[in-house]
């Protein structure tokens, strides 16, 4: 009788595990099929959303912070290709800011939501401090990057670097890129002694072995600069310029590589 109550009660115990297995299974099921309904739900109300935006964050109006030298209000806003009535809620700011950016004036644009109804668009354009010959004019910025062949229609009050070749800047980037920066520095020390700004400069020549050559604009001279110490040379030739105008007010030539001295050189009438 003992062992076949214990077989009993083994029969009901497989019994009663079977049945919560399967509860469970099932629950998992319905939970599962439930969650995909609500998933797919989910996206087809998202897509639909996406097709046929509603009217609650339309754009109602576009803020340009302020134009540039190059490109005013109106400009601006048809390179967004936006316009009222959009929907900012889809509107995608980093594919509008790429596409503004292809505009080789522009350096850089930022973007700005403000729901439920306004956009905000400030750019920031390329600053021209020089042009650079190589194998043709192209406007060099502030920073040194060359970000446009120069055209027709661009301004042309600036001075030419030349002396560097496109392929001489394609195998040595990194070289070319500090002689770039050397002829920047150059260009900005200059600015600040007048002399220099009142006579201005037409050219900044590159030599591997001579290093810079300046060439003023009014009178034509050929001023020496070398590879390094700007500033100081420029300082020597405020300093000697005095001198050198009781001779001449046109010399032909000024070496200011020399440590301790000016060498010039007259024009021969």
């Amino acid at each position: 009788m003992k062992i076949r109550r214990n077989v009993k009660r083994k029969n009901q115990k497989s019994q009663t595990k079977s049945f919560v297995n399967f509860s469970s299974l099932k629950r998992i099921l319905v939970y599962g099929v439930g969650g995909g309904c609500l998933l797919s739900l989910l996206v087809l109300a998202g897509d639909y959303i996406r097709k046929n935006p509603p009217h609650f964050f339309d754009i109602r109006e576009i803020i340009v912070s302020k134009s540039t030298p190059h490109l005013n209000e109106f400009d601006i806003l048809k390179l967004t290709e936006v316009k009222i009535g959009d929907d900012l809620l889809t509107l995608s700011l980093s594919e509008m800011k790429e596409k503004m950016e292809r505009y080789l004036w522009i350096k850089e644009v930022h973007l700005l939501k403000r729901y439920p109804h306004r956009l905000y668009i400030k750019v920031e354009e390329h600053q021209p401090m020089a042009v650079i010959d190589i194998d043709g004019l192209y406007l060099i910025n502030k920073e040194g990057e060359i970000f446009k062949k120069m055209a027709s229609t661009d301004p042309k009050n600036f001075p030419v670097i030349t002396g560097m070749s496109q392929k001489g800047l394609q195998k040595n980037k990194l070289g070319s890129h500090v002689y770039l920066s050397q002829a920047l520095e150059l260009l900005h020390v200059a600015s600040r002694e007048k002399i220099i700004r009142e006579y201005g400069i037409s050219e900044i020549h590159w030599d591997s072995t001579e290093g810079f050559t300046l060439y003023s604009m009014r009178p034509v001279t050929q001023i020496k600069i070398g590879k390094e110490n700007f500033e100081k040379k420029f300082k020597k030739f405020a300093k000697a310029w005095p001198f050198i105008a009781i001779t001449s007010d046109s010399p032909k030539i000024v070496d200011l590589t020399y440590e301790r001295r000016v060498i010039v050189q007259f024009k021969t009438s």
